[in-house]
């Protein structure tokens, strides 16, 4: 059984907004909420994602077995790369790929992107007033500590109330 202090986990979201905007985001999130994002036009590929991880990931990251030393990560073929592996190993942390079409499992998946989105939806006239980019900012800050810890729950992870 793993804590909930100890998983960091990340993914990526594709917002469609108005007009023709598409924007994929790389977060990392922990029963706090999001910690750090990074935003592409259309989608990551294995580069632009570990560049973007090099500012949204590794710095988060501590030596196991302390908080945010295990990440969890899809299996999206551009995660599977040595040199990511590699590069949370030296952080100390290690990598535990969630098992494919398991959505269950990810509490991005099942439950903080949905939350973004029903935000996003209440909020959709700062949406068009302001544009994606900044709706999306502003959505990923709105969500709290009690809805982080309610993602980890959610996928079955024991979790400490604060």
């Amino acid at each position: 059984q793993r804590r909930q202090s100890d998983c960091l986990a990340l993914g990526w979201y594709v917002p469609r907004g108005h007009g023709r905007q598409r924007l994929s985001y790389l977060v990392s999130f922990d029963i706090n909420g999001f910690l750090a994002w990074n935003a592409t036009g259309g989608t990551y590929d294995k580069v632009s994602f570990l560049t973007a991880a090099e500012e949204v990931i590794f710095p988060y990251i501590t030596q196991f077995p302390g908080p945010r030393s295990l990440v969890f990560i899809d299996n999206a073929t551009i995660h599977h790369s040595h040199a990511f592996v590699r590069r949370v190993n030296k952080c100390g942390g290690i990598v535990i790929f969630l098992p494919p079409y398991c959505f269950e499992t990810s509490v991005l998946d099942n439950g903080a992107f949905g939350l973004v989105r029903r935000w996003l939806e209440a909020n959709y006239e700062y949406l068009y007033a302001h544009g994606l980019r900044a709706a999306m900012d502003k959505a990923l800050r709105s969500l709290t500590p009690e809805h982080a810890r309610y993602c980890f729950r959610n996928c079955g992870y024991v979790v400490a109330d604060a």
